[in-house]
C-alpha cells in the first residue's frame, strides 16, 4: 500500500514537473560560442560509446570500449568545446552501479555484478572484479579532467522492465528483487536475442491491462531507486577526486518513443519514471552551482522508430546520427559561453578526413552532410598537405595560425604541409 501511494504521488508530481522541464529545455539558449575545455571526459553507457554507429560497427564486435566514435554526441563535444585531450571513457552495458564501483571505495556492486547476472544481460566481458580494476584508470582521468559529461540511466531500467513484462505475460510471480527476475527471464532463453524478442512481444499486452501495468511500473521503480542511488554516490565521487571539474550531466529518453498499440501510445505510461530520473539528475544543478549542468534530451531521435514483432532479435534503442546531434547540442547549449579560439584544430592523428562531393570539399558525416560543428585542420588521403576547413567546409582564402595541443601550423590560402 505503500508502494502505491508513492507510485500514485511520484506521478502526479512529474506531471507538472514535465512541464517545468520541457520550458527550461526549450529555453536553453542556442550560442556560436562556448567557454573551451582543455580536457574532456565522457562518461556513460552505449550512447555515449557510440553503439550503432558507422564508426562503431567498423569494430564488427558488440563491445567497443574507450575509442572516440566519429559521430557520436561526445566526439561532437569534443570539436565543440576544443578539447585538446579528449578521454572517451563510455561503455556499453554500464549502469550506475558499474559507475558506481569506480569511484565509491566503499561500494563492490550489487548482486547482477557480482553474480555475473549482468554480464549476461549486456553481453559484457566484465564483471565488478573486472570493473574495479579500471578505477585507478578512471580516476586519474576524472582529475585531470576540466569538463565531463555524466550519461547513465538507461541500462539500469531497461532490462528489468523486459524481464518484468515477461514474466508477468508468462504468469509468473514477480520476485522482491528485480535482479532475480532479471536472471530468471535470461536462464529461459539460450540466447539474449530471443529473451529480448520474447520480452518485447509481451510488453504490449502486459501494458493492455491496468493490474499487469501496474505491476510493471513498481517493478521498474524498485530499479529507479536503486539507479538514484547510484547516481548520488557517482556524483559526489567525482566532485571528490576534483572539486572544480564541470560536469554537464545528460537525461535519459525513453527507450520506446513513440511505440503505439492499436493506435494508442500506451508506453508513454512509463514516461514519468524517465523524469525522475531525470529530475534527480537535474538538482545537483543547486547542490553544484556553477559547476553542474543538466541537460535534457528526452526528445532524441532514436533508431527504433516502430515496436518489433514477436520475431525480432531486439531492437536498437540508441540515437540515431541526427540524435547524437541532438544531445551535443543540448549539451553545449547549457554550457557557459565564452570566446572560442577559432583557429584550433585536432592533433594530425585525430584530424577528420577532407572529401568532395557534389556540394565540394569539406568534412563530411556518415550521412552524406556536412560536419559544421568542425572548425580545424583535415587530412586528405594521398596528400601530403593538411587543409584548413571552417564548419566543416574547406577555406582556399584562409591564412594564418592554426593550433594543436601538439604544434602550431602557418596557413597559407587554406593548407599547409603535414
Amino acid at each position: 500500500m505503500k508502494l502505491t501511494k508513492r507510485l500514485l504521488s511520484l506521478v502526479l508530481a512529474l506531471v507538472l514537473m514535465a512541464s517545468v522541464l520541457a520550458v527550461s529545455a526549450s529555453a536553453a539558449a542556442s550560442s556560436t560560442t562556448v567557454k573551451r575545455y582543455k580536457t574532456y571526459v565522457a562518461l556513460g553507457d552505449s550512447i555515449g560509446a557510440g553503439f550503432s554507429m558507422p564508426d562503431y560497427e567498423k569494430y564488427n564486435r558488440l563491445i567497443v570500449v574507450k575509442q572516440r566514435i566519429e559521430g557520436a554526441y561526445p566526439s561532437i563535444v569534443a570539436d565543440y568545446v576544443q578539447a585538446q585531450t579528449f578521454y572517451p571513457l563510455c561503455q556499453p552495458g554500464f549502469r550506475t552501479s558499474e559507475l558506481r564501483i569506480l569511484f565509491d571505495d566503499d561500494y563492490d556492486g550489487d548482486k547482477m555484478d557480482k553474480d555475473g547476472t549482468w554480464q549476461i544481460a549486456a553481453g559484457t566481458p566484465y564483471g565488478a572484479a573486472d570493473v574495479k580494476a579500471q578505477r585507478k584508470e578512471y580516476r586519474e582521468k576524472v582529475a585531470k579532467a576540466d569538463l565531463i559529461t555524466l550519461e547513465c540511466g538507461l541500462n539500469d531500467t531497461y532490462h528489468p522492465l523486459l524481464a518484468a513484462a515477461y514474466k508477468i505475460n508468462e504468469g509468473k510471480a514477480l520476485s522482491d528483487d528485480y535482479q532475480d527476475d532479471v536472471y530468471d527471464w535470461l536462464s529461459d532463453f539460450g540466447t539474449v536475442g530471443e529473451a529480448v524478442a520474447a520480452a518485447y512481444a509481451a510488453i504490449p499486452y502486459v501494458l493492455d491491462s491496468p493490474r499487469e501495468a501496474y505491476l510493471l511500473m513498481e517493478a521498474l521503480y524498485k530499479a529507479t531507486t536503486d539507479m538514484i542511488t547510484n547516481y548520488d554516490a557517482v556524483v559526489k565521487g567525482i566532485y571528490e577526486i576534483n572539486p572544480d571539474v564541470t560536469i554537464v550531466a545528460v537525461g535519459t529518453y525513453p527507450p520506446f518513443g513513440d511505440w503505439e498499440i492499436m493506435g494508442v501510445k500506451l508506453f508513454k505510461l512509463l514516461n514519468p519514471l524517465y523524469y525522475a530520473m531525470n529530475a534527480k539528475k537535474e538538482s545537483y544543478e543547486d547542490t553544484y552551482p556553477g559547476k553542474y549542468y543538466y541537460a535534457d534530451i528526452m526528445d532524441t531521435d532514436i533508431r527504433s522508430k516502430e515496436m518489433p514483432d514477436s520475431t525480432a532479435a531486439g531492437f536498437d534503442p540508441p540515437p540515431t546520427i541526427e540524435g547524437h546531434r541532438q544531445i551535443a547540442t543540448q549539451v553545449v547549449s547549457v554550457l557557459p559561453k565564452g570566446s572560442r579560439k577559432t583557429n584550433w584544430s585536432r592533433a594530425k592523428s585525430d584530424m577528420p578526413t577532407l572529401k568532395k562531393d557534389k556540394k565540394g570539399w569539406g568534412t563530411y558525416l556518415y550521412d552524406g552532410t556536412l560536419n559544421t560543428t568542425y572548425t580545424g585542420l583535415a587530412k586528405k588521403s594521398g596528400s601530403k598537405y593538411l587543409y584548413y576547413v571552417k564548419n566543416g567546409k574547406y577555406k582556399s582564402s584562409f591564412s594564418g595560425k592554426v593550433y594543436t595541443s601538439k604544434k602550431t601550423y602557418t596557413v597559407k590560402n587554406g593548407r599547409v604541409k603535414a
